[in-house]
């Protein structure tokens, strides 16, 4: 009897612990449901709900002056059309000039989308500048998708029976571009970065199987390496990143085409884009740290490399082989080891802000540094076994890169050597509605226009969009497609909303 009473008094205090555990819970439960709705109600402090003044100018939009220095701390005064705006406030620097397409940041000059221009209460900076060009290289930690960088994807232009440009000595663009990029292949891994080469040996590949190939390397980085041709008077350096989309190429410019519209793979990259451009190109101007002339800029375009590309990419113009300084120097080796070195230093930086480790370059001796003998034409590579494997495996495209005949048997073409590329569809998914630059109601025709290179002066090659007997006949006397019926959808841009502060000031990005 005894017995079974301490079963039933056991047996009650558990239940009656049960209870109390259940009422906790609930309380724990009620609790938590009431801070979240506090959080949720509570007036969001006056610093994060910063609202831009824009204004219209034409059919684009712009954010004042003053709203601009007050989102980034930068101080500000109004000013004529004849003064210079430059400002520094101990961790960005930033100079404008009214009119002028032109901007420098921390010591890096950019070529905006839009001129500056102004209203009759202040100066006005594009909006697509803003969310494309001065958010992502003043606040690079805000980039969304920014993801370790697993290795690099080198593209020497040209190849084969596309020479590119040339010196009056013979000098050819794709011999200069393949040495550049083996000893830059040599730094990296040196330094312990996965390196893969869309070309080993003196062939041409065409331009979007170079981005298609590229793009089998999830979170690896795309640098092309180039050397350009103008007017014997033009020298210095150029980068390139791909346009965002409601924007001209820099060499275009004036108002956007129906082109400019369009979706491209390497748009999904803007922000990144631009920063690998920022970091490349502010190591390579230091090669000419007395002539700032040297520094032409980073710009934008459109090249098959760079739009149909799904990596973060770049294209890097080292030198003009039209000029007889530039000439010379790009004919010395050790020249082209401390570009390729350059250029190195740039990735590295990038890597290190995508949350790599600290990496510098190695020292190197030049007898250990590649060199090619200038015209050498050599049997076509399909591919080395030390390139890194993409996850996945390697499709029978990339087995054999399908690479082109040697030099000899390729011949000239009238284009000046680009063969045409023809285009990776676009993203099927298109971005839901929003405010950006408007369309025309009759958007002009698509352009059958592409380039690989942006040098002032030589003819583009020509993409063939829609290679058929069809889109022929809809030529017109002009040769020019019947503008279409078909509107793109307009690009979304959201503005930053959370200033600069105090606690949260971005990382000094150096030459200022």
């Amino acid at each position: 009897m005894s017995r079974m009473y301490t079963l039933r008094a056991q047996a009650g205090r558990l239940t009656r612990a049960a209870a109390v555990m259940r009422a906790c819970r609930a309380g724990v439960a009620v609790a938590l449901a009431l801070a979240a709705l506090v959080l949720i109600l509570a007036p969001v402090p006056a610093e994060a709900r910063f609202t831009w003044r824009t204004a219209r100018v034409g059919q684009h939009e712009y954010v004042t002056l003053q709203s601009f220095c007050e989102f980034y701390r930068l101080p500000y005064r109004r000013l004529t059309k004849e003064e210079t705006f430059s400002a520094r406030n101990g961790v960005i620097s930033v100079s404008l000039k009214h009119g002028s397409g032109i901007a420098v940041i921390n010591g890096v000059k950019y070529t905006l989308s839009y001129d500056i221009t102004s209203n009759e209460e202040d100066w006005l900076i594009s909006r697509i500048d803003i969310i494309k060009l001065f958010e992502p290289v003043i606040r690079p930690q805000n980039i969304q998708g920014f993801r370790p960088v697993q290795g690099v994807v080198i593209d020497p232009g040209h190849g084969g029976g596309d020479k590119g440009a040339t010196t009056r000595g013979g000098g050819t663009e794709k011999a200069y571009a393949f040495d550049t990029a083996l000893r830059l292949e040599q730094v990296l891994k040196k330094a312990g970065v996965k390196v893969v080469m869309t070309r080993r040996s003196d062939v041409f590949i065409e331009l979007h199987e170079r981005a298609e190939m590229a793009s089998q390397y999830k979170d690896y980085i795309f640098v092309s390496l180039h050397y350009n041709s103008a007017s014997t008077a033009a020298y210095g350096l150029e980068t390139y990143c791909c346009s965002p989309r409601g924007a001209t190429s820099t060499q275009e410019r004036g108002e956007p085409q129906y082109k400019d519209f369009m979706k491209q793979y390497g748009n999904m990259n803007d922000g990144l884009n631009i920063l690998l451009a920022h970091e490349i190109h502010r190591q390579i101007i230091q090669l000419y740290p007395n002539n700032p002339d040297a520094d032409r800029g980073v710009k934008r375009a459109r090249f098959a490399v760079l739009r149909l590309n799904h990596l973060p990419s770049v294209l890097v113009e080292l030198g003009f082989l039209s000029n007889r300084m530039d000439a010379s120097l790009v004919d010395s080796p050790v020249h082209r080891q401390r570009l390729a070195e350059r250029v190195a230093a740039g990735i590295f930086a990038y890597m290190a802000r995508s949350g790599g480790p600290t990496r510098r370059i190695p020292s190197m001796q030049m007898d250990q540094q590649p060199n090619l003998r200038f015209g050498e034409v050599r049997t076509p590579t399909v591919r080395n076994p030390d390139d890194p494997v993409p996850p996945g495996g390697l499709s029978p495209e990339t087995t054999t890169h399908k690479v082109s005949p040697s030099a000899r048997d390729i011949p000239a073409f009238t284009n000046g050597g680009n063969r045409p590329a023809t285009p990776t569809p676009a993203p099927a998914t298109p971005p839901p509605p929003g405010p950006g630059t408007p369309v025309s109601a009759t958007p002009p025709p698509p352009s059958a226009t592409d380039k690989e290179k942006g040098a002032a002066g030589s003819p583009p090659p020509r993409t063939v969009d829609v290679p058929t007997a069809k889109a022929e006949k809809e030529k017109g006397k002009s040769g020019a497609r019947k503008p279409s019926t078909t509107t793109p959808d307009t690009p979304v841009f959201i503005y930053p909303v959370a200033p600069i502060m105090e606690q949260n000031a971005p990382a000094r990005m150096g030459g200022g």
